[in-house]
């Protein structure tokens, strides 16, 4: 019985052994072209940037809507740009920058008003190695699942070398971590007027994340960072139709943050012309007027 015991314990060792090597993440950087593995590059950013920073974080908004080396000409400062995707909570990158914040850090913040509360989980399957992604046991294992079902996928039919010519893709962010690869391309904004009222009940999260974002704004300061939230940019006929819930849910969001707010909401609504598509990505054009309203506010608050 003794024995047998043993043996089923060193088959048990063994198995769990074949599970964990068939789960190491076997796949090359080269292959990881998606928009959203991006965030690996960012991360890079940060890793070796000793020097002053301003570090720009949100959604989508953020990844589209700056022109960070004007910032770093005009400011003096070096600067990243840590937004990607609406569907990465606010939490998120709340985690990312507290992972990666130093001391004189200048941090801007701006989420989107209906950015994802939870992160998706179809894109945390992409970077889900990430030290500051909030995992559990279960997440844990579903990972290592999730890694022998891609190495296998890979070994099988490996994926194609990244396509510079796909607009979303990694390799369209530029050094500074700004989103380039729709600058050239022909706008198509949308007038929200001509499109049904159910934006009438749009899902404001801002009132939602308050308390996390005063806890991280005390944290900053007491690492000797300074924390600023600006609010992102939006069309003037989707503004329209959010106006009366939007500016309700602004002023109860202004009551209760303690981080400091630069400008108003009504300096980043901005002529449907000054958008590439959708509510949030910015033109060229948009961007440019954007990142100058930015400088202009910062350029009176930070250390020359």
């Amino acid at each position: 019985m003794k024995s047998f015991i043993i043996k089923l314990l060193l088959f048990f060792i063994c198995e769990c052994a074949i599970v964990y090597i068939l789960s190491i993440d076997i796949i090359p950087d080269k292959y990881r072209s998606n928009y959203i593995h991006a965030v690996y590059d960012k991360q890079k950013l940060l890793d070796k940037r000793n020097h002053a920073r301003i570090l720009f974080s949100g959604g989508s908004a953020t990844a589209w809507g700056l022109d960070s080396k004007k910032i770093i000409n005009d400011l003096g400062y070096d600067v990243i740009n840590l937004g990607l995707h609406g569907g990465l909570s606010p939490k998120f990158y709340i985690n990312q920058l507290e992972y990666n914040i130093r001391e004189d850090d200048y941090i801007c913040l701006s989420f989107e008003y209906d950015q994802s509360l939870e992160t998706e989980q179809y894109l945390v399957k992409f970077i889900n190695d990430l030290p500051y992604i909030e995992k559990s046991i279960l997440d844990l294992i579903k990972i290592r699942l999730d890694n022998i079902d891609n190495n296998y996928s890979y070994l099988l039919s490996p994926l194609p070398i990244i396509n510079k010519n796909r607009m979303l893709s990694r390799e369209n962010f530029n050094k500074h971590g700004d989103f380039i690869g729709h600058l050239k391309g022909l706008s198509h904004p949308i007038n929200y007027k001509n499109l049904d009222r159910t934006y009438d009940i749009y899902p404001l999260i801002y009132n939602k994340i308050i308390s996390d974002l005063n806890e991280f704004y005390e944290n900053a300061l007491l690492n000797g960072s300074t924390v600023y939230y600006i609010y992102p940019s939006i069309p003037i006929s989707f503004y329209a139709i959010i106006k009366e819930n939007l500016l309700e849910e602004i002023s109860l969001f202004e009551k209760n943050i303690s981080i400091p707010i630069l400008g108003s909401i009504e300096n980043f609504i901005y002529p449907d012309s000054l958008f590439y598509e959708g509510k949030y990505h910015l033109n060229n054009k948009g961007r440019s007027i954007r990142t100058k309203h930015i400088i202009d506010l910062l350029d009176k608050r930070i250390k020359k």
